[in-house]
């Protein structure tokens, strides 16, 4: 991963250097004792799977389909040799003392079984991979398994598991390898050294201080940043996550792939820092922040007997990146390759290290790299030996430990790239749009590197060319101030129109502004503020009307929940959402929750009488794109998902119906549960038009004399 930055900072940055002074601490191999340090990374991972022993999220599965004969016996004894070289694959973990500690035991039978899974019955990959990854039990070794199932005579599936404990990209490398050499008769030279005296060179330097200077550095670049999700999701992030995953492959044409590599050699960078630009414009454009941090693995195998050694020394960097509009392509290219090569130079400060320094300073609770890139050459190509021709097959079905994750892989001059992301958070064809996207801006900047870093645009899809060609039209269309405050001009220049029509009460634009003053004033009581969420438990009418705008009014946003809905629907979207308040009418059905709003239309009448409601003040600049409700869908293809709106969406209904005009003094009448998006165009575009919304009971709107 990445190796090929290290290489160039070696022979570029350390060849002037005294190579003595380079290779000063050497890794000595440790005498046999009971158990062994572990490593800080190994450490993270061994605590993170305690917490959930059934997870599956470490697990390392490789798939290789075979052509040939397999000699069964043969394999085995290959695999009893690899399992003998190599300590990792005899080890295991456990607590000593307190402490995480590893102990490695001297002989195993080799973990590997064979089946013949032939005919029309024979089970599909899927089904065989989902059967195979299995959760590992860390206090048992081996941590390795491996399955050999044989589809036809010269067709056979490779399936290998490995917990990522004592593994990682490149060793998956470095078993195959060794595996061929070995399957081959070739003679390997010995191992001098193993993880477990990896493991205990890197506490030494920790513990002697010798990554202070490396730690600074990262408190320098991340210290002082506020880290906050700004990628837009598609669903509402769940309380719980699963982390399930899927992966979508793009493959490059041939031509790219020669521009990439041209390109590179022309600026004397690495075709990573190419890629590494590309992902910085195009999350630019996707979150409109010119400050953010990408995370990128490393290999971690910088001193030079680590090499052909299985094991997890792969490190995890969070590289800090900022947007300079002014430059043009190349010079933006030249600061990408300095911050990588300053970021890489600082590789060896492990990664749980600086999340726990920045904890102390900042007090982040929650993960900061929502997207990693990752840069893969090794491990994915295809190997013959004797006979037998092993082609890697990619898993579409992952566990998602990022939310989004670019794996750019290399093999000979090819390029590919996989995105890897969580399914409960992003919908596929927000991938492939995406993915396609990164492809033509990578085109873009190659094409032109005196493009000017803000000529730089995001790729329209045909979906956007519609909607733009659509919404280019509006000439009504706010988009500089949020819903809330529009719907107040609007409330000031209508003053007495009717807004809002309900049986025999009439309410007027002025009156439903004082209406949402009083509940926005009653929810910032409860704290309620921008970017919360308010659940509504509410029938349909005016304190429901109020209520959503009051709650815009806040800057918070609103879950509508029919009073209707099952007792557990209802629970479970109020904690899904993390809800601050609910507000429930009086006599409801929410009782109970720790902040709750309880009001009636009496109650609304009489607070929007009183002289405070008349102006509510916002203390916070709200903006149109802010999340403006949550709809939740069914559920029948499993738990509902919450999808985030912003008010942006809301706008476009409502000043572009596209097949009605609507009017000051205008009638619409709301048939639609505010539970469903059909009730957006009925709430949002009388009011935020100046005409009225009408609210009839349900028993006249299935009484059709009735409702003429």
């Amino acid at each position: 991963m990445a190796g090929e930055i290290a290489a160039w900072i070696y022979e570029n940055i350390c060849e002037g250097r005294d190579r003595k002074e380079v290779l000063k601490n050497q890794i000595v191999s440790l005498d046999a004792q009971p158990f062994y340090e572990t490593s800080s990374g190994q450490k993270r991972i061994y605590t993170v799977q305690s917490m959930d022993p059934q997870s599956t999220a470490y697990n390392l599965a490789a798939v290789y389909t075979v052509e040939g004969k397999i000699d069964e016996e043969k394999v085995k004894e290959s695999v009893q040799k690899l399992v003998e070289r190599h300590e990792a694959f005899r080890t295991y973990f456990g607590l000593k003392d307190g402490e995480i500690v590893q102990y490695i035991t001297e002989s195993m039978t080799p973990p590997i079984e064979f089946v013949k899974e032939e005919g029309k019955k024979a089970p599909s990959l899927k089904e065989l991979v989902r059967e195979f990854v299995q959760p590992f039990d860390l206090e048992k070794a081996p941590l390795l398994r491996m399955k050999v199932v044989h589809i036809q005579e010269d067709k056979h599936y490779f399936l290998m598991d490995m917990h990522h404990i004592i593994s990682d990209q490149s060793s998956i490398d470095i078993l195959m390898k060794d595996f061929y050499a070995i399957y081959q008769g070739e003679h390997l030279l010995p191992l001098t050294v193993h993880f477990k005296d990896f493991a205990a060179w890197q506490n030494k330097r920790i513990k002697g201080g010798e990554m202070d200077r490396q730690l600074t550095y990262w408190m320098d670049q991340l210290g002082k940043e506020r880290f906050q999700r700004t990628l837009h999701y598609d669903y509402l992030t769940p309380g719980n996550r699963s982390f399930s995953g899927k992966k979508l492959h793009f493959k490059w044409d041939a031509l790219l792939c020669e521009k990439l590599t041209t390109f590179s050699k022309n600026h004397n960078v690495t075709p990573y820092m190419v890629l590494f630009l590309t992902l910085e414009l195009l999350f630019w454009k996707y979150t409109e922040e010119k400050r953010f941090v990408i995370g990128t693995a490393v290999e971690g195998r910088r001193n030079p007997s680590l090499q052909n050694i299985v094991g997890m020394f792969v490190n995890t960097l969070a590289i800090f990146t900022s947007i300079h509009e002014e430059k043009n392509i190349k010079e933006e290219l030249e600061h990408v390759k300095k911050t990588i090569l300053t970021a890489f130079e600082n590789q060896d400060c492990q990664f749980e290290t600086v999340v726990e320094e920045l904890r102390n300073r900042t007090g982040i609770k929650e993960p900061f790299l929502p997207v990693m890139m990752n840069y893969v050459t090794k491990g994915t190509q295809e190997m013959e030996v004797e006979g037998l021709k092993m082609q890697y097959h990619d898993l579409e079905d992952i566990t998602a430990k990022f939310d989004l994750m670019f794996v750019f892989e290399k093999c000979g001059n090819s390029h590919a790239l996989d995105i890897e992301y969580g399914t409960e958070l992003f919908a596929e064809e927000t991938i492939r749009q995406m993915g396609q996207r990164f492809l033509d801006i990578l085109a873009m900047i190659m094409d032109n590197d005196q493009l000017s870093v803000k000529q730089v645009t995001l790729p329209l899809t045909k979906q956007d060319e519609m909607l733009y060609e659509k919404v280019s039209n509006l000439k009504e269309m706010r988009e500089d101030k949020s819903i809330a405050e529009i719907f107040e001009e609007v409330a000031k220049k209508e003053g007495e129109r009717i807004a809002l029509k309900s049986g025999k009460n009439l309410i007027t634009y002025q009156q439903l502004n004082y209406m949402a003053n009083f509940i926005a004033m009653q929810l910032k009581e409860k704290e309620v503020k921008r970017h919360d969420r308010v659940a509504l438990v509410l029938e349909q009418g005016i304190l429901q009307m109020a209520s959503i705008l009051g709650v815009l009014k806040c800057g918070a946003s609103y879950l509508p929940i029919d009073p209707q809905y099952p007792k557990n629907r209802r629970e479970f979207m109020l904690s899904d959402s993390n809800a601050k308040a609910v507000i429930v009418e009086e006599g409801g059905i929410c009782e109970g929750y720790t902040k709750e709003l309880v009001i009636n239309e009496e109650l609304l009448l009489e607070g929007m009488k009183k002289k405070e409601s008349e102006q509510f003040a916002f203390t916070e600049e709200l903006s149109i794109d802010d999340e403006a409700y949550i709809i939740y869908t069914s559920g029948s293809t499993g738990s509902p998902k919450g999808v985030s709106v912003g008010g942006r969406s809301i706008l476009r209904i409502a000043y572009d119906p596209n097949y009605v005009e609507i009017c000051p003094g205008d009638c619409i009448v709301q048939l639609a549960s505010y539970a469903f998006d059909a009730s957006i165009f009925e709430m949002f575009t009388p009011i935020l038009k100046g005409a009225c919304c009408l609210f009839i009971p349900k028993d006249i709107l299935l009484d059709f004399p009735r409702l003429e």
